[in-house]
């Protein structure tokens, strides 16, 4: 029996060989999720530079699809844009905005301007004001999202 037998027999019963694969995947996930971890903390490295490669590797095929994506819906991302500015409008009063853009400025090394008090928070907004700014790591300010810290 040569290879393309099996080929073509792999073929014609490809969704029984599927089913099949996926039962003893589902069977044996925990132990092959718990080999798969320990392997990780083993090879740091290794593991590492195949993410590291992985993500250059389909890079340029993610931002392609956002880019097609966004030619698609130009309108959508036109209006959400508007809506955007129109808001940060309404968040920034004539009063205390004295001292900023020193503020920015003065903005020390590995540290992000926040707001105390979200622009467009769910139950409360705050406003684009010196008393509402503060400074944070940026992992803090990504932990903290859209929430008061």
């Amino acid at each position: 029996m040569n290879k393309n037998y099996f080929k073509a027999y792999y073929l014609r019963h490809r969704k029984r060989f599927l089913t099949k694969q996926r039962q003893r995947y589902l069977e044996k996930k925990k132990e092959i999720l718990k080999y798969v971890s320990q392997w990780q903390k083993k090879n740091k490295e290794a593991h590492n530079a195949a993410c590291k490669k992985y993500r250059l590797r389909h890079k340029r095929r993610r931002q392609l699809s956002i880019r097609k994506w966004e030619q698609n819906h130009s309108g959508y991302i036109r209006i959400k844009n508007i809506k955007r500015h129109f808001k940060r409008g309404l968040r920034v009063p004539k009063f205390g905005q004295d001292g900023i853009v020193e503020f920015y400025k003065k903005c020390p090394k590995g540290k992000v301007v926040d707001h105390k008090i979200p622009l467009c928070g769910k139950l409360v907004s705050g406003l684009h004001v010196i008393w509402n700014l503060q400074y944070l790591t940026p992992k803090q300010n990504w932990s903290k999202g859209n929430k008061e810290l």
